[in-house]
This record gives C-alpha cells, sequence and structure tokens, in this order.
C-alpha cells in the first residue's frame, strides 16, 4: 500500500527491498531515494499535521 501511493505521487516510501517490484523501478513509476540499504527491529510511523489542507490524500 505504501509503495502504491510513492507510485500516485503521494510522498515518500520506506519499503523494504523484497517488497518492491522491479518492474515499477524499471518503468520509473519509483526510484530508490538512497543508495544505502537501512535494516531495523523498529517499525515505522506515519506522522502528519492535526490540520492537513490535503487530509483526504494521507488517510
Amino acid at each position: 500500500m505504501t509503495a502504491a501511493a510513492a507510485v500516485q505521487s503521494l510522498g515518500l516510501a520506506l519499503v523494504p527491498p523484497p517488497l518492491v517490484q522491479e518492474e515499477e523501478l524499471a518503468r520509473g513509476n519509483l526510484r530508490v531515494a538512497c543508495a544505502h540499504e537501512l535494516s531495523s527491529q523498529h517499525a515505522y510511523d506515519r506522522v502528519r499535521p492535526e490540520t492537513d489542507d490535503n487530509a483526504a490524500a494521507t488517510q
């Protein structure tokens, strides 16, 4: 779901490499933002302001 939002130009997606479809990279729909892979035992959370002019796009 996160990668799909990034394909729709809704923002940056932090996605583990095994979950990225190579076709999306080949077509240019997704790009690697950082050449270094980061691994962590922790989860990621989405953070946004309480008031959001573009709330529909972030829900």
